[in-house]
């Protein structure tokens, strides 16, 4: 609920500071709320790998524990695509 919240705040901010047409707005709103979604999406991601490495954290062997930091940095890449 705290994301909803926040997300709306963000879009409300940004109403409110730019300035379109309606015809600028039906193309900008939707590309917005596409963007908001696999951003979402991706911070989720990350959200999980944190969480599966802290909980498997004092079991982790070396080995193990490359694959949280290769996932890590997909979804990092992931991000700057986005």
């Amino acid at each position: 609920m705290l994301r909803k919240d926040l997300q709306s705040t963000q879009k409300q901010i940004i109403a409110a500071n730019i300035s379109l047409t309606d015809v600028e707005a039906q193309k900008c709103w939707p590309l917005y709320e596409q963007y908001t979604a696999e951003k979402v999406r991706v911070n989720d991601d990350n959200l999980s790998i944190i969480k599966d490495y802290a909980a498997n954290f004092g079991t982790l062997t070396d080995n193990q524990a490359q694959t949280p930091v290769s996932t890590w940095a997909e979804a990092d890449q992931s991000a700057y695509q986005l």
